[in-house]
This record gives structure tokens, C-alpha cells and sequence, in this order.
């Protein structure tokens, strides 16, 4: 697997199949989607709609989010987090758990979805499903 670098994306529409997100801050440009034929997944550590934005785990955390999770989305052009559902694994939020601890978790989690999603295709893609517009929330960046 060749991993490559923003903003220096330097392929061909076509050399790849699917484009993966982990942990990503900027926005995807239709012109740079359209080079993936089966789109671009994002792990994302919250259950969607709730805590779209950069900082959903904090945020789940700050608010005392009894249940959380990890959603598996598909890419849309130049927005953040509203992509159709893929799948999602829901993960029970201890009172006593600590950022790097459910970091962790769910980072698991997202890589056992990935890993799943993509011994599935296309079929994990095509069954994918549009969120919800109810419970909506934004856990965006927190700055210094």
C-alpha cells in the first residue's frame, strides 16, 4: 500500500480504487474524489450525526456521553462529516475512562471497520446510508 501525503497528491484518476481517512483536517476537493472509482471512507471516532468536527472524542468525554462509538462514512466534496453511514459500532463510555484510554479503543475499533469494509467491496459501500439531519452536534477543534 503506497500511502501518500497532503497536499502533494500526485495520481492519476483511476491508479487507485478507494481512498482511506484517518485522522484527517482538511477538506476533500470533488476534483481529488473523483480520482477514487469506489469514493473515500473516513473513520470518524463518534457515532454520526452526534460530534461531527475534529474533536469528537473530547467532546464526548466533556459532555459525559454515557454511550459513543466509531462511524464509518463515505467522503462527500469539500464538507466535513456528512457523509452516508457505512457502518457504525457502538461502545459503551465509562465514567472513569480518560482521553488516551478511549483514544485507543476506538482507534481499534476504526481499524477492525476498515479492515472489514474493504474485504466487503463494494458491497459495504453500496449498502452505505444517509445520516440522519436529527442529533446533530459539532465537536469542533478546541484552541489554546
Amino acid at each position: 500500500m503506497r500511502i501518500l501525503h497532503w497536499p502533494n497528491l500526485n495520481i492519476n484518476e483511476g491508479e487507485y480504487d478507494i481512498g482511506l481517512i484517518v485522522a484527517f483536517g482538511h477538506l476533500i476537493k470533488a476534483d481529488i474524489l473523483k480520482k477514487f472509482p469506489l469514493g473515500m471512507v473516513n473513520v470518524h471516532p463518534s457515532l454520526l450525526p452526534r460530534w461531527r468536527g475534529a474533536a469528537p472524542i473530547i467532546y464526548t468525554l466533556m459532555h459525559g456521553d454515557t454511550v459513543g462509538g466509531v462511524s464509518l462514512m463515505k467522503i462527500k466534496p469539500d464538507i466535513f462529516d456528512v457523509g452516508e453511514i457505512i457502518s457504525q459500532q457502538r461502545v459503551p463510555i465509562s465514567d472513569t475512562i480518560k482521553l488516551p484510554e478511549l483514544t485507543r479503543q476506538f482507534s481499534d475499533i476504526g481499524a477492525e471497520m476498515l479492515v472489514d469494509c474493504l474485504k466487503n467491496l463494494p458491497g459495504s459501500l453500496e449498502n452505505a446510508q444517509p445520516q440522519s439531519n436529527e442529533g446533530v452536534t459539532y465537536g469542533n477543534e478546541l484552541l489554546n
